[in-house]
């Protein structure tokens, strides 16, 4: 009979924060929330932005969105800028590499992927536990695999715009949950998410082969 064995995907060493960062800008406000992917529609980018425009003005004052991530199509970056033009609150990087994504990643609260598609393991998940932010997402593939609802974050169904304004809208009022999640979520990229880890996790595999 054919077996599957899984091996846990590592972050990016040079994206590894530390806890006193990590305490110091939870201290801060507004929340920030960082989108981190591609733009294409079933990467759910208008599903975030769509939810936060929804958001009372009170509570869109107190969190803050950061998008960053590469357009296919130039008509829906248009689209998109145009969308968000003149609300300060709301900042497109485009395409991001080394210390900028770095510096995104470690400046915000919360990694938000709502994606529709069936993901494997997402890399920017465990990119965004090493950098000390909680994360929301979709149950979508093999997100369930590295995120656990109420423990590193917060699930949504796909598509679903009323859930995620709900849980967008809550997250100022949770900012200590919001720590402590990103700080399990640090210590479990530092010890289980690491290239050692996967470089065990690869020979214990060949060895069973």
């Amino acid at each position: 009979p054919e077996r599957t064995w899984t091996v846990a995907n590592y972050s990016d060493p040079e994206i590894v924060t530390d806890q006193a960062s990590i305490n110091a800008k939870f201290a801060g406000s507004p929340i920030t929330i960082l989108y981190l992917s591609n733009f294409i529609a079933q990467k759910g980018y208008l599903d975030l932005l769509n939810a936060y425009q929804r958001l009372d003005e009170a509570t869109r004052n107190v969190i803050g969105l950061e998008f960053a991530g590469a357009f296919d199509e130039d008509a829906d970056r248009r689209d998109f800028v145009e969308r968000i033009a003149g609300d300060p609150r709301i900042r497109f990087h485009g395409k991001v590499t080394g210390e900028v994504k770095r510096t995104l990643l470690t400046a915000s609260h919360v990694l938000c992927l709502p994606t529709r598609f069936r993901e494997g393991q997402p890399l920017v998940i465990l990119e965004a536990y090493a950098a000390g932010c909680a994360v929301i997402a979709t149950p979508m593939g093999g997100i369930p695999d590295i995120l656990t609802d109420g423990i590193n974050g917060f699930f949504f169904p796909p598509g679903d715009i009323e859930r995620l304004g709900a849980t967008l809208a809550a997250l100022p009022s949770q900012r200590d949950m919001l720590r402590g999640m990103a700080m399990n979520n640090h210590r479990t990229a530092t010890h289980r998410y690491t290239v050692a880890a996967y470089a065990e996790g690869v020979e214990s595999v060949m060895d069973k082969v």
